[in-house]
Protein backbone atom coordinates (compact mmCIF):
# COMPACT_ATOMS: atom_id res chain seq x y z
CA UNK A 1 0.00 0.00 0.00
CA UNK A 2 2.93 2.37 0.91
CA UNK A 3 4.09 1.97 -2.19
CA UNK A 4 1.19 2.65 -4.59
CA UNK A 5 0.93 5.85 -2.01
CA UNK A 6 4.33 7.31 -2.81
CA UNK A 7 3.83 6.39 -7.18
CA UNK A 8 0.78 8.27 -6.90
CA UNK A 9 1.38 11.58 -9.14
CA UNK A 10 -1.97 12.72 -8.93
CA UNK A 11 -3.65 12.32 -5.51
CA UNK A 12 -6.18 15.14 -6.25
CA UNK A 13 -7.78 13.22 -9.03
CA UNK A 14 -6.91 9.77 -7.60
CA UNK A 15 -10.40 8.17 -6.55
CA UNK A 16 -10.42 4.70 -4.18
CA UNK A 17 -14.23 3.63 -5.18
CA UNK A 18 -14.55 0.29 -3.50
CA UNK A 19 -15.84 -2.37 -5.83
CA UNK A 20 -19.10 -4.37 -5.75
CA UNK A 21 -18.95 -6.28 -2.76
CA UNK A 22 -16.25 -4.45 -1.23
CA UNK A 23 -17.15 -2.94 2.29
CA UNK A 24 -16.79 0.57 1.96
CA UNK A 25 -15.50 3.74 4.40
CA UNK A 26 -17.15 7.01 4.74
CA UNK A 27 -14.60 9.86 5.83
CA UNK A 28 -15.83 10.39 8.98
CA UNK A 29 -15.54 6.33 9.61
CA UNK A 30 -11.83 6.91 8.65
CA UNK A 31 -11.00 9.33 11.28
CA UNK A 32 -12.65 7.34 14.01
CA UNK A 33 -10.57 4.72 13.11
CA UNK A 34 -7.55 7.06 12.77
CA UNK A 35 -8.98 8.02 16.74
CA UNK A 36 -8.79 4.40 17.82
CA UNK A 37 -5.64 3.79 16.67
CA UNK A 38 -3.90 7.27 18.51
CA UNK A 39 -5.43 5.58 21.52
CA UNK A 40 -4.16 2.20 21.35
CA UNK A 41 -1.10 3.29 20.02
CA UNK A 42 0.20 7.03 21.77
CA UNK A 43 1.44 6.61 25.05
CA UNK A 44 2.30 10.61 25.58
CA UNK A 45 -0.33 11.24 27.79
CA UNK A 46 -3.94 9.82 29.96
CA UNK A 47 -6.07 12.13 28.65
CA UNK A 48 -7.37 11.08 25.32
CA UNK A 49 -8.19 13.83 23.44
CA UNK A 50 -4.18 15.01 24.15
CA UNK A 51 -3.41 11.11 22.68
CA UNK A 52 -5.34 11.46 19.31
CA UNK A 53 -3.74 15.28 19.37
CA UNK A 54 -0.64 14.24 19.51
CA UNK A 55 -0.87 11.01 16.97
CA UNK A 56 -1.97 13.60 14.42
CA UNK A 57 0.95 15.96 15.14
CA UNK A 58 3.83 13.68 15.84
CA UNK A 59 2.70 10.54 13.42
CA UNK A 60 1.00 12.27 10.61
CA UNK A 61 2.66 15.45 10.68
CA UNK A 62 -0.16 17.91 10.99
CA UNK A 63 0.43 21.25 12.53
CA UNK A 64 -0.51 21.99 16.45
CA UNK A 65 -4.07 22.73 16.86
CA UNK A 66 -3.04 26.20 18.39
CA UNK A 67 -1.58 27.63 15.26
CA UNK A 68 -4.09 26.95 13.00
CA UNK A 69 -5.95 30.12 12.79
CA UNK A 70 -9.50 30.58 11.49
CA UNK A 71 -9.52 31.82 7.69
CA UNK A 72 -11.34 35.16 7.08
CA UNK A 73 -14.65 34.11 5.67
CA UNK A 74 -15.04 31.11 7.71
CA UNK A 75 -18.26 30.67 9.81
CA UNK A 76 -18.92 32.36 13.05
CA UNK A 77 -20.93 31.25 15.99
CA UNK A 78 -24.22 33.49 16.38
CA UNK A 79 -26.04 33.35 19.52
CA UNK A 80 -29.35 32.38 19.31
CA UNK A 81 -31.79 35.80 20.95
CA UNK A 82 -33.45 34.40 24.03
CA UNK A 83 -31.76 31.21 24.20
CA UNK A 84 -29.21 30.49 27.13
CA UNK A 85 -25.97 28.70 25.70
CA UNK A 86 -27.57 28.16 22.58
CA UNK A 87 -26.04 28.65 19.28
CA UNK A 88 -25.64 28.32 15.08
CA UNK A 89 -23.05 28.03 12.74
CA UNK A 90 -23.30 31.01 10.21
CA UNK A 91 -23.52 29.84 6.15
CA UNK A 92 -20.76 31.34 4.00
CA UNK A 93 -21.11 31.44 0.23
CA UNK A 94 -18.66 29.78 -1.45
CA UNK A 95 -17.73 28.80 -5.16
CA UNK A 96 -15.21 26.25 -4.42
CA UNK A 97 -16.75 22.79 -5.33
CA UNK A 98 -14.12 21.50 -2.71
CA UNK A 99 -15.09 23.76 0.05
CA UNK A 100 -18.81 22.60 -0.36
CA UNK A 101 -17.67 19.02 -0.41
CA UNK A 102 -15.97 19.37 2.68
CA UNK A 103 -19.16 20.69 4.95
Amino acid sequence: MLKIYNEDTNPQQTTCEPLNGEPGLLFHEFIFLLGLIAVSHMETSALVSQKIEDFFVEKLNFRPSNSIKQAAGSPSRIKVAGEEDEYYDEEVDSDSELEMDEQ
